[in-house]
């Protein structure tokens, strides 16, 4: 695997610097990750971080999605399974989600919604869907 490109973070998103001193470091193969705590309201926040550049190139490799070549490290071929994934999504809306939004025209927002399955079955069933 190749590493990652990082980019350095001195400021933490309340706008107050990143302490140094007390940061935490894990080494992987793909490089080091490193959290520093924030000076005024005390949030840990990766720095350096991981480059918009090579995340983006993560998750669209064949090493991570899979595919027709070759299984990938978390999903055995992503697009191929949009279809398990869109039954599995009915039987969530089915069973755990129908109840609570019994009226159509809900809006629904879900964060880290991949390919939107989930999503699509709560739009066919009435509601105003984003993810």
């Amino acid at each position: 695997m190749t590493e990652f490109a990082f980019v350095d973070r001195t400021h933490c998103i309340c706008g107050a610097t990143l302490r140094s001193a007390g940061a935490k470091e894990w080494r992987h193969p793909w490089g080091v990750v490193a959290f520093k705590r924030c000076e005024q309201c005390n949030s840990w926040c990766q720095s350096p971080q991981v480059s918009v550049e090579s995340i983006a190139a993560w998750y669209d490799s064949d090493l991570y999605q899979g595919s027709n070549k070759q299984s990938g490290r978390f999903y055995a071929n992503y697009v191929a399974d949009e279809e398990s994934r869109l039954i599995e999504a009915r039987e969530r809306w089915r069973r755990d989600l129908s109840y609570l939004l019994p009226k159509p025209g809900s809006r629904v927002l879900e964060v880290g919604c991949a390919t939107g399955s989930l999503l699509a079955v709560i739009r066919d069933n009435g509601h105003q869907v984003n993810g």
